[in-house]
């Protein structure tokens, strides 16, 4: 996806430390600082960043997201997608697409051009998307983040944005 401003990154992980009392890290790999055109680096870099957050033990749950317009439609409505329509409209990448799936990782979200525009492997709480949520573009976008945060990372969401404006 396109890059990230490490400044972005740094103020996200401090409203998440605030926010879930340190129960919850956000790590960026370095490959979000990275540009290549429009991209957060080159293909290969974000092939490489990619094997190794899936493959590492260490983190909880992982979160990718890859990003036009596309129209979404979904597979399987559990977890990461439950809630939303059938059919929803996407701001996605369609220069791009994934056509065998990883092993152990189940299809949740389908296109017109990529036959897996989400995927999860739920065992590893692993979770990729090739459109982006974050973006008012996306309908129910909110709703995904929402699903991903609570649903998949458990977090409670009990604190107040009072709490953090002094």
């Amino acid at each position: 996806g396109t890059r990230m401003p490490p400044e972005l990154a740094r103020r996200a992980q401090a409203v998440a430390a605030k926010a879930y009392g340190g129960r919850v890290e956000l790590v960026f790999h370095p490959q979000c600082f990275l540009q290549a055109g429009h991209f957060a680096g080159e293909d290969h870099q974000r092939i490489e960043a990619l094997v190794e957050v899936a493959n590492d033990p260490a983190l909880d749950a992982v979160w990718l997201a890859r990003g036009g317009y596309g129209a979404c439609r979904v597979a399987e409505a559990d977890g990461l997608l439950h809630g939303l329509p059938q059919r929803f409209r996407a701001w996605m990448s369609h220069g791009d697409r994934v056509d065998r799936l990883p092993s152990g990782f189940r299809r949740l979200a389908v296109t017109d051009n990529s036959p897996h525009a989400a995927i999860a492997n739920p065992a590893r709480r692993i979770y990729a998307l090739q459109f982006h949520p974050e973006v008012a573009h996306t309908q129910g976008g909110k709703k995904i983040l929402g699903n991903f945060v609570h649903r998949i990372c458990g977090a409670q969401g009990t604190w107040r944005m009072k709490d953090f404006i002094t």
